[in-house]
């Protein structure tokens, strides 16, 4: 058990880095553009808030417009957070509870290991299987070791973790997130999760 959780906390600590190093850019599509929101990434916009400069409820009901209002999105949020950036985790358990976040987005910020479970949209441990022989060879039935392959190594090839999820053909359909991510491939699968 404590070396499929170190195991779990390893694949999602090398997740944070590949995700850290993109830029942040505005949500797409901001339901409600004013000069400011339009002007600053959500760096500018959240940081403050999660500096703590204000009490929790305050940066709750922040976090909670600004994924309303469209002028900040789960995955930059995530960026944030991988930046350094600390949110209270009574806010991400209400944001969590509440249904603003995904329960992937809530585990990554508190520091909890990930689970297949968590990235089910996107990771099916017997279609991996199927599909990636060498997995199979050097993985056996080990769903933690196939489940360690799949984010340390699937995701960064572009490997298709799940039947009704390709991620190059997400790619391809999303120009915005391809000039947003270029060539991260996890980036793709992370997104497509926060959808």
């Amino acid at each position: 058990m404590k070396k499929k959780f170190l195991r779990a906390i390893i694949c999602a600590t090398l997740l944070c880095g590949m995700t850290a190093a993109l830029p942040l850019r505005a949500a797409a599509a901001s339901a409600f553009d004013t000069p400011y929101t339009t002007a600053f990434d959500p760096t500018t916009l959240f940081t403050a808030t999660l500096n703590r400069t204000i009490d929790e409820r305050g940066i709750y009901q922040q976090i909670k417009q600004g994924l309303l209002f469209k002028t900040v999105d789960q995955f930059s949020l995530m960026q944030i957070c991988d930046r350094g950036y600390e949110m209270p985790q009574s806010v991400s358990q209400r944001l969590y509870e509440e249904g603003y976040i995904c329960s992937y987005l809530y585990k990554r910020i508190n520091h909890i290991a990930i689970t297949p479970a968590d990235m089910a949209k996107v990771f099916d441990a017997n279609y991996y299987l199927a599909m990636n022989p060498d997995v199979a060879a050097a993985c056996g039935n080990d769903e933690a070791a196939i489940f360690g392959h799949f984010i340390t190594t699937g995701m960064t090839e572009g490997r298709q973790g799940r039947e009704s999820f390709d991620v190059k053909k997400y790619k391809e359909n999303h120009p915005a997130l391809a000039a947003r991510f270029g060539p991260v491939m996890v980036a793709y699968y992370l997104y497509y999760i926060f959808e």
